[in-house]
Parts: C-alpha cells; structure tokens; sequence
C-alpha cells in the first residue's frame, strides 16, 4: 500500500473532512442558555431588525463593549435563513476554528518540514478541550484567537521566506491584525507584535522592523479598521470612542472593575484543564524542546516558546482572567506536541530517553484514571466534571495504543497506524461534542420567558419597566421586537390610558414599592419567575381570553 502520510494535500484534505465533520455537527443543538452567548447574538439581530451596522445596540441601548466584527459575522451568516438561529450564531466561532486548524497544518508542515506535524498539530487542536469548546459558542474570543494565530504564522512565514513572497506574507500579516482589532479592540495588535518584538530580539535581528511594509501595513489597517471608526465618531462623537476604547483595554486589563478577579497562578490549572487530553505530555513536550539528550527534526523552539510565554505571561499579569483569554497560545503548544510526535517517529532509536519519559507520562496517567474510575471527584472551575476524567481516560488508552508503533514498534505497516491515531482524535472530538450537546443545553429559560409572555402579547404593544438587560434580551431576541423602555410617571400614564391594548413587563420590586402603577388602571396578568428575578405583566385592560382581547 502506498504510504499516504508524504502526500500534504491528502493529509489536509483528510483534516478539512474530519474538522468540519467535528464542528458543524449538531452545531445548533445547544440553546442560547449563557446570557454572553445571547447578548451577541441579539446584538446582531438588532443590526437586522434596525439596519444600522455602524453602532452596535443591545435591548436598544448602544452597546461599546466590543467591536462589530463578530456581530456583522452573525448577521451575515443569518442572511440566507432570515433570522438568527442557535446555528447560524455559531458559524463564525466555528468557521474560525477551521481556518485555525488549516494554519497550523500548513505552519507545522513548514516548521519541521513534514506534512504529518501539521496533521497531528491539526488533531490535537480540534480536539483538546478548551479549543473544541470556544468552537461551538457565541463568543469572541474564538474569532479573536484565529486571527492572532494567523498573523503570527503570516510573521513568520514573510521572516523566512524570500523577498518575493515576504510582501504577500505580509499584506496578511497586516488583515490578520486589522481583523483582530475588530474583533476585540487594541489586543488584537498589542499581542503579535510584542511577540514579534520579542523574537527579534532574541535573534538578535531587530533590524528586520524595516522589512515589515509599515507604510503598506499602516494603509491596510486604515481601509478596514478606518471606516467604522469614523462612522463612530460621526454618530456618536470622538471622546466617547476614545473612553470607551481606554475603558474596555486599559482599565478592563489592569483594574478588577469588570471582575474575572483570579490569581497570578490561575491559567495554570486552567491550562491543564483545558488543553485535556494533551496536557498530559507537558512535561515530555518540555522536555523534547530543552534537553540536550534529544534529537530534534526541525521546528523552531524559539519561535514557539517565545509565542507561548508571552501570551501566558501578558494574560498572568492582568487583573482581569479568564480561562478563554489564552486561547491564543493553543496552536503554540498543538505545534510543540505535533511536532514532538512527528520527531520521535523519524528517530526513535535514537530518542531512548526521550522514550522512557513517554512511557512514564502515560503510565502515571494511566495510574490517575484508575484513582478516577473508583470514585475520586474531579475539581473543576467549569460545569463540566465529568468530562474531563473521560478526556483523560480516553486520551490515554487511545494515545498507548497509537504511540505503541512509535516505542514498542508492534505496527509494521505505517499506513494501520494512521487510520488508528486518526480514529483516535475523532473519537476523542466526539466525546466532547457527546458532552456538551448533552448538558442540559437544549433548554433554554430565556425562551421559556417569552414563550409565557407570547402567551398574551401578540403584535400588541408591549414596554418594560424596571428590567434587567438580562430579562430583556430573551424576549427582544425569541420575540423578534424592540420592547421599548417606560422612563417615567408621565411616560406611564399616556401609554396606559391609549385606546391599544398595550402591555407592560415590570420587575416584581419596583411594581410593588412604587405608587406608580397604583394610580393608572391597569391589570395584573401573570407573575412570572425567570432565573432568580421575579416579573409581572400587566396590560392597560382585562383580559378574558389568551389570544385575542
């Protein structure tokens, strides 16, 4: 049989069929039950509903907090089906994901000169934990990680290549950024360029800035972030776009105001957590990179390490953390891994030591799984315990099983091990998808809400008092409407006492201690509960029948 495993475009169209397989199955099986989740995807909504793609509003508020990039990527992806589904809200995320993992196929395959790095580096990042997760959410930091990625590989494909292809590298180096900082504001261009920096000047090359385009660069930059910003400042003034821009870097960085308060250790534990099944070989993959005892083919150690510490260490030092933060290293330690394997697969005579610290990773893991399997809880951060022993216990036997042919040779046709390690990582993906499809997703309160407020409020006018933002979301987003705010006293009145049937959604507290409501004629309609917040609908008349007055 013919070895596959020298053909790239084979390889890659195998990767191509097994990600996509992965991340769009069942991709809108999971309801908008987190309220992050859903504020983008009714931020997007509103950008239909309105027409207005300039200024982001959130239950028909502006909303700053982040830039357009991902909303107008749900709008665009809803296009075709007219409105926001589960689905269509989570194409971008996983859109992003593919085009992560077709880099770093390509990125491995020229790292360490061989097409098979690039597919295990492929497997394992679609497959570990944390990546597999962000694939599937309404969320930016996916989107936000992809296009990172791609300019630090768009960096370093223009470092090391000729002059002719450098300037194209580098067109895309400069996309990459601009997309980034629509994506999430100025951490888009702080974090691969202090990467950049950094690796100059370890390599002692700092003269190297001058072959960046910076002219070119600062040109692209101006055309795809440029226009937006304008329009913002036209519409909504200069020093609010400039305060707000300082609010959601600066101060959301340094300062506990937004909260995500954590220790300077925490992504250590969450790394762990989250790079499962993998994070098991941390301390061989260290150890592959740094010994002297250890023949290396190609890769450059440097350049990963460079990337991976800094992320690691700008995300440590702020006082704002999140597990999804360092994202962005991800593909850094699938290379360092992918990599390894690939190495110890060209030189396993030669890597005896570098053998036995394989075999006794997997054997203390295997030692953890049986502590595991006899009852011993896993403590977590997440809501997701039980995944994460069968991650591990999957990881490890299916993994022994495949680096058998690497260290115990008991696989003479190299071709056998392939379909093995590829059924292992879509096992392994599948199991997380098993998982979080599973987990109480499908039900969704927010729905629940305006399906009870759907009961009595048809195309009727419908306000709100006193709601919290995370009520009115649900019932602007499911109901498809703007439900506009009642200011006050005045405002009140008017509205109730018009010849419509008008209905109002007011919080429990403010209806039963304010004398507002006491003196507009009104009636009580449900009392309805939504999480742990308390609700009434009321409307301006009786009502005696649920669908018509």
């Amino acid at each position: 049989m013919k070895d596959i495993t020298n053909n790239p475009r084979l390889l890659l169209a195998i990767l191509i069929i097994i990600s996509c397989f992965v991340l769009f199955f069942d991709l809108g099986g999971r309801g908008f039950q987190n309220k992050d989740y859903l504020r983008f995807a009714e931020t997007a909504r509103e950008m239909m509903y309105t027409g207005d793609y300039v200024v982001p509003h959130y239950v028909g508020k502006i909303y700053l907090a982040k830039p357009p990039l991902l909303m107008w990527s749900i709008a665009l992806s809803s296009q075709f089906s007219g409105a926001i589904t589960p689905f269509t809200a989570r194409i971008p995320s996983a859109l992003c994901a593919l085009l992560s993992i077709i880099t770093v196929f390509l990125f491995g395959k020229h790292l360490y000169k061989n097409p098979m790095a690039g597919l295990w580096a492929g497997l394992i990042l679609l497959s570990n934990y944390m990546f597999f997760l962000y694939s599937r959410t309404v969320k930016t930091d996916m989107m936000l990680a992809t296009f990172i990625f791609t300019a630090i590989y768009a960096f370093y494909m223009g470092y090391t290549s000729d002059a002719q292809k450098r300037r194209l590298y580098f067109v895309l180096f400069y996309v990459s950024i601009a997309l980034a900082i629509l994506t999430k504001g100025p951490l888009g261009f702080i974090i691969p360029i202090l990467i950049v920096l950094i690796y100059l000047v370890y390599k002692k090359e700092l003269l190297f800035f001058k072959q960046m385009y910076w002219v070119m660069g600062f040109g692209i930059l101006g055309l795809i972030v440029g226009p937006w910003v304008i329009l913002m400042c036209q519409r909504i003034g200069l020093d609010t776009v400039i305060n707000n821009a300082f609010s959601e870097s600066v101060v959301r960085y340094s300062t506990e105001e937004y909260g995500h308060k954590q220790p300077f250790y925490f992504f250590i534990p969450e790394l762990i957590k989250g790079f499962l099944p993998y994070s098991i070989f941390f301390p061989a993959t260290f150890v592959y990179l740094f010994s002297k005892k250890i023949v290396r083919n190609g890769g450059d150690r440097w350049w990963l390490s460079i990337w991976f510490v800094t992320v690691f260490i700008l995300m440590s030092i702020s006082r704002c953390k999140s597990a999804r933060y360092i994202l962005p290293l991800y593909p850094a330690l699938a290379l360092m891994i992918g990599g390894m394997w690939t190495s110890l697969s060209g030189t396993g005579e030669k890597n005896v030591y570098m053998n036995k610290w394989i075999r006794y990773t997997l054997a203390i893991a295997l030692v953890i799984i049986l502590i595991l399997s006899i009852g011993f809880p896993v403590y977590t951060f997440t809501h997701y315990t039980e995944l994460f022993p069968v991650g591990v216990g999957i990881g490890v036997i299916f993994t022994a099983g495949i680096l058998g042919r690497f260290f115990v040779k008991r696989f003479q046709n190299y071709n056998v091990s392939f379909f093995i390690i590829i059924a292992f990582f879509t096992i392994t993906a599948l199991v997380y998808m098993k998982e979080l499809s599973s987990y109480n997703y499908r039900h969704s309160p927010g729905l629940d809400l305006a399906n009870k407020v759907s009961q009595y409020v048809k195309k009727d006018e419908l306000y709100y008092y006193e709601v919290p933002d995370e009520c009115l979301s649900p019932m602007n987003f499911y109901m498809n409407r703007l439900i506009p705010e009642i200011k006050n006293k005045n405002n009140l009145s008017s509205i109730f006492l018009s010849d419509n049937a008008v209905y109002c959604i007011v919080g429990k507290k403010a209806y039963d201690e304010k004398n507002n409501f006491h003196k507009v004629p009104h009636t009580l309609i449900q009392n309805i509960r939504y999480k742990d917040i308390d609700l009434v609908l009321i409307a301006n008349r009786p009502v005696t029948d649920q669908t018509e007055w």
